[in-house]
């Protein structure tokens, strides 16, 4: 029950914003400038922090790493492949995110501190630390290839997405962090710096979840409840266990380190899609409902899961 202390302060964050919004404290324009807060400074700041602050040259575990990176690639073309068949464009991005991308941090970390201890967790941080920004980087791919922007002649339209992708501040915040923690550049060691960096950072995840609980619409949630179930399927079904083929097949993973991929993979989808979602034109009341809906399953997937590993049900485990 160590997922519970994990899941219910979100589900009480997720409430608290369904709560606010139902009471009409929160605007749209409110909205709107949370969203952007998020996008432009929280997030960004969260992840330059928790990326810079590793050392990867001493800490770095190539094959669990390679295994981690590898299985939310393949699920990310899967997916890719399969949104591509949605008619309805706007909802690609949101479909497409809620597959593949894993809240290997804010939930994953935790988790696998409960199960396996400091030292497990301190490993599965770096892991975290390399696929926090791929998964950034193949997010903004997608919502820039699924985007709705016309105007001019495809290659402008092609310039404008690359464009979009290059200035988003949370593909360059991970760029950033990559730079400085491989040459050690000892940023964070100014008090200032790490401080605002830190305030910054805590504001993320508390105000997402408000965002993600003001936009939850259970209406809209039933009228999407197939799409958003297929989702959820993959996301914590279907990934795990392409997760487990990759991993111990293709990279050799036996004991911890193939229990490890499988947890940080089997995470619900992360939050900050959301904000992904909002600022980047695709559909967030989808995006909402999706990590909801994931978030609850997974106090039963991932349990099932950590079952069959504990039991060795699991072969390599």
């Amino acid at each position: 029950m160590g997922i519970l202390r994990i899941t219910v302060p979100i589900f009480l964050l997720i409430a608290a914003g369904v709560a606010l919004r139902a009471r009409k404290v929160v605007t749209d324009d409110v909205k709107s400038f949370l969203s952007k807060f998020v996008f432009y400074a929280a997030f960004p700041a969260l992840t330059f922090r928790s990326i810079a602050s590793f050392d990867f040259r001493t800490t770095l575990d190539l094959p669990l790493v390679g295994a981690n990176l590898a299985s939310t690639a393949a699920m990310f073309l899967l997916s890719f492949a399969a949104v591509s068949l949605v008619r309805v464009k706007r909802k690609r991005g949101a479909l497409h995110m809620g597959s593949f991308r894993s809240n290997q941090g804010y939930m994953g970390l935790p988790v696998v501190n409960g199960f396996y201890g400091a030292e497990a967790m301190s490993r599965a941080a770096v892991v975290n630390g390399f696929d926090s920004p791929m998964s950034v980087i193949l997010s903004a791919v997608a919502l820039e290839t699924y985007g709705t922007r016309t105007g001019g002649s495809r290659w402008k339209v092609l310039l404008a997405k690359l464009v979009g992708l290059a200035t988003n501040p949370i593909v360059l915040s991970s760029f950033l962090a990559l730079l400085v923690a491989y040459f050690r550049v000892p940023v964070l060691s100014v008090g200032i710096v790490d401080q605002t960096l830190a305030l910054l950072a805590g504001t993320s995840l508390p105000l997402a979840l408000l965002s993600i609980g003001v936009s939850l619409d259970f209406r809209r949630l039933l009228s999407d409840l197939r799409p958003v179930l297929a989702v959820a399927g993959a996301k914590l079904l279907v990934l795990p266990a392409i997760a487990f083929a990759v991993s111990y097949v293709g990279f050799g993973l036996r004991g911890d380190d193939l229990a490890l991929n499988l947890i940080l993979t089997a995470m619900p989808t992360s939050v900050s899609s959301y904000i992904m979602a909002c600022e980047m034109d695709t559909d967030e009341e989808l995006m909402a409902s999706i990590i909801g809906l994931t978030t609850i399953a997974s106090v039963v997937t991932v349990s099932l899961l950590q079952w069959a590993i504990s039991t060795h049900a699991i072969p390599g485990t």
